[in-house]
């Protein structure tokens, strides 16, 4: 039973002990070269169990792949990925090892174009129910003496608001009918449970309720990583509630054993508070103390409580045993929180630190990105995985490319020198689609005329908008 309910109410109990847990890192790394041809080259490294099947081999065009033990962040971030077998001091396996989990996978390549690239990530949920991915696009802008090139790759998370609020009712519908059931059966019927039930369809449901909307909002603001912030604000909503989990009005509980502590004595005085039997006595302290060993126990306990038996009668009885309820409660929980948060909502969740780190190199000057300039064609984006839930983490890139040739043959000395003037020759030719015509003939076959016919013609046409125009690109290009 404290599997079930653990997992169901996994949005309150696994923030609440969040905050006085440590961390572990995984890393997910791209080193990225963008040719003026088209052309690409890629290095990964990842973890293995997040690499497609279809990646894992030089099929999908890798030249050279090996695995290793999971890298750490701290020790290999400044090191090249190609340089990654000798950082490691050889620690290179050429086999596939049992755990994917536990192996490191490292590969790169020079791919003919963009499409070619391989699909190299992939978070999956109970094998295919839900699977995170990045979606890629590049698109080639041709603007007669400028070339435009517009780089996305968007990590998408497969949450969804209209599911997530589904989930939260049937967590609540069925734990609460689980928890009720499941206590009758071990407690006999000599004890009234309507007052217990209507507390957890009401004040539980509303913490419930809560404390959701505020991993939506941490999610929602990117301050998953931050979530000591919020640790008064979790809090209160779970003092206003009845627990209690303050040292002092403005001072959280932050010791794992103290927190666990107050939840035990919460759990006890709440049950003596609402469960009487028939002579009103409250519940036996043995039955408390069966209770109390079946939120502490998990998988590794032998011997079952009193509850858990009947806990396990009630699922085999009305879903089919605990196996098939734990997957449900599996798919709930993808349906509540998506790829990129822990997938199961436990104590163990915020324990584990996954990292994406991407380079990309691009021709020419990057005019805009999403990401952390580090040199006028470089950039890097590094954030924590989580950061894609709910709405996904979106890595983009444009940059732009002067065909010096062409400058230098066709328009005067000292044009499009300037990153002023290639802007301000972005934004004319952005302006209509006609002059991108007419530039991309003069500038690729050397033929002017296309461009002077249609300043002429927009010099005639009497638009105060068209004239300036051309009078703008005629200024600019100085023709």
């Amino acid at each position: 039973m404290s599997i079930t309910i653990n997992r169901s109410f996994g949005v309150i109990f696994c923030l609440t002990f969040a905050f006085a847990s440590g961390c572990e890192s995984k890393v997910f790394r791209s080193e990225t070269r963008l040719f003026p041809d088209g052309s690409v080259e890629r290095a990964i490294s990842q973890p293995l169990e997040n690499v497609p099947e279809a990646a894992r081999n030089k099929d999908a065009g890798w030249q050279e792949l090996f695995q290793t033990r999971l890298v750490n962040p701290i020790e290999t971030r400044d090191v090249p990925i190609r340089e990654l077998a000798k950082a490691l001091r050889g620690d290179r396996r050429e086999k596939a090892v049992v755990d994917p989990k536990l192996t490191n996978f490292v590969a790169w390549g020079k791919f003919a174009n963009f499409g070619s690239l391989p699909d190299s990530f992939e978070v999956k949920v109970l094998d295919d129910y839900r699977t995170g991915r990045i979606v890629r696009s590049l698109d080639r802008v041709e603007l007669g003496f400028v070339t435009e090139w517009r780089w996305k790759e968007n990590l998408v998370d497969t949450f969804n608001l209209t599911e997530h609020r589904i989930a939260r009712e049937e967590i609540i519908r069925d734990s609460v009918a689980i928890a009720i059931a499941s206590a009758r059966r071990a407690w006999g019927s000599s004890y009234d449970l309507h007052e217990l039930e209507n507390w957890l369809n009401t004040e539980a449901r509303a913490a419930f309720h809560e404390s959701c909307d505020l991993v939506l909002e941490m999610g929602f603001k990117r301050q998953l990583k931050q979530y000591r912030k919020y640790q008064i604000p979790f809090f209160t909503i779970l003092q206003r509630h009845g627990l209690d989990l303050f040292e002092s009005p403005d001072k959280p509980l932050t010791d794992e054993k103290q927190l666990q502590s107050r939840v035990e004595e919460f759990l006890v005085q709440t049950v003596d508070r609402l469960v009487k039997d028939k002579e009103g006595k409250p519940l036996m302290r043995s039955l408390v103390s069966d209770m109390l060993k079946t939120w502490n126990s998990d998988s590794s306990t032998k011997k079952q409580t009193r509850l858990q038996n009947a806990c396990e009668h009630i699922l085999s009885a009305q879903y089919g045993g605990q196996e098939k309820f734990e997957r449900l409660s599996l798919e709930r929980t993808a349906r509540l929180v998506g790829c990129y948060l822990p997938s199961f909502m436990t104590t163990e969740c915020f324990k584990t630190s996954e990292e994406f780190e991407y380079q990309l190199e691009m021709p020419g000057v990057i005019m805009k990105t999403t990401g952390q300039l580090f040199s006028n064609n470089q950039v890097r984006w590094r954030f924590p995985l989580h950061d894609a839930f709910p709405l996904g983490y979106s890595m983009e890139a444009t940059a732009v490319v002067v065909n010096e040739e062409a400058v230098r043959k066709y328009l005067p000395a000292g044009t499009l020198q300037s990153q002023d003037q290639v802007n301000r020759y972005l934004d004319l030719v952005r302006k209509d689609q006609g002059l991108a015509l007419v530039l991309i003939q003069f500038a690729n076959h050397g033929d002017p005329s296309g461009y002077d016919l249609w300043v002429k013609n927009c010099l005639e046409s009497g638009s105060v908008e068209s004239i300036r125009l051309a009078n703008d690109i005629k200024k600019l290009s100085g023709r």
